[in-house]
């Protein structure tokens, strides 16, 4: 089943809750931030396919941290495989930090704390991401 969701269809005061809401229930409890609220924009599409899910979203710059209460919360023992397909992102997890940009694919393990750091100079960021059992 695909579903595709836009944050277009609510007040600017609903926005980033919904999207923060939107994202902790359809991928992994996480605490997301902004420096813009007001400003903030997203759009995500999600294709269900058993054990796996895909999923593309486009968003306002935000940081996305994934604390060790989060994943008590909620832990799928999953892999997110992303591609970078605008903007970019900054990832740190497990004492390793990278960059990605368009083009890049990053990898993090759902299992494991995280921060996540995004930017982009031309308006959304945009990711293609992939979830998968760790088995």
């Amino acid at each position: 089943m695909r579903a595709v969701v836009s944050a277009n269809e609510l007040t600017v005061k609903e926005r980033f809750e919904w999207f923060s809401d939107t994202l902790s229930r359809e991928v992994v409890p996480t605490a997301l931030s902004t420096a813009r609220p007001a400003d903030f924009q997203a759009e995500a599409a999600v294709l269900d396919l058993g054990e796996l899910r895909m999923a593309t979203l486009a968003f306002s710059p935000l940081d996305s941290l994934r604390t060790p209460g989060l994943i008590r919360r909620g832990d799928p023992g999953q892999y997110q495989l992303g591609l970078m397909r605008g903007g970019r992102a900054r990832l740190a997890q497990q004492c390793n930090e990278y960059e990605v940009v368009a083009g890049d694919i990053l990898l993090r393990d759902a299992s494991r704390p995280s921060d996540v750091r995004t930017a982009s100079e031309s308006g959304l960021v945009r990711l293609a991401m992939l979830q998968l059992p760790r088995e």
